[in-house]
């Protein structure tokens, strides 16, 4: 079984351990990929990697991105936009804007779902300016914005008692065909009221 040109059998089974909650055993058998010099590929590391981040081992997912980076294997958009959301789930804002740097220096093009979590992050940080240029990187270059980034520059906007600015993008939410949930209307309403407008939440 341990030859060459079995990397994507490998990698299957990598994925069903990681599937069915056998992170350990998906982790291991990479080991014994390298141990046995079965040359692990893009799919491997950035497999791991993601479920690594899905449940918050930030310290084994960037253990990975760092191996793969000395084993010549260039990380791809898909590979950081999985740290990214990693460290952005565990609260890490620092690790999330020193890796869109890194990600930027090594000429890795983002796509949106790499902005959407940068902007939730500048949302975050209170750095609107940030967040709403790269709203208009994503427009311009005609990639959709989701709900989950407008909803962030919403209430980010709503904090800043920015309702005019909050109104013009709850308008393009609508333009674009997207649908919030009642539950993120609820909210918005709701950031409205702090902000000390809610003719306009009504």
């Amino acid at each position: 079984m341990w030859k060459k040109g079995l990397v994507s059998t490998l990698n299957m089974w990598i994925q069903c351990f990681c599937k069915n909650g056998k992170l350990q055993e998906a982790n291991q058998l990479l080991e014994e990929m390298v141990e046995r010099q079965v040359k692990p590929d893009h799919e491997t590391y950035t497999t791991l990697i993601s479920w690594n981040c899905k449940v918050k081992n930030m310290e084994k997912a960037r253990q990975l991105f760092l191996q793969m980076q000395e084993r010549n294997l260039i990380p791809l958009t898909s590979t950081f936009n999985s740290l990214l959301n990693g460290y952005s789930n565990a609260g890490n804002k620092d690790e999330v804007f020193s890796l869109f740097e890194e990600m930027v220096a090594k000429g890795i093009k983002p796509d949106e779902k790499t902005y959407y979590v940068m902007i939730d992050t500048y949302c975050k940080e209170g750095n609107l300016i940030e967040a709403l240029k790269l709203r208009n990187v994503i427009l311009d270059s005609g990639m959709p914005m989701s709900v989950t980034a407008y909803v962030s520059l919403i209430e980010a906007l709503c904090k800043k008692e920015d309702i005019s600015e909050s109104l013009i993008l709850l308008n393009e939410v609508g333009e674009s065909g997207l649908r919030l949930s009642t539950a993120r209307c609820s909210s918005i309403a709701s950031n409205f009221n702090r902000a000390g407008d809610m003719d306009k939440a009504t």
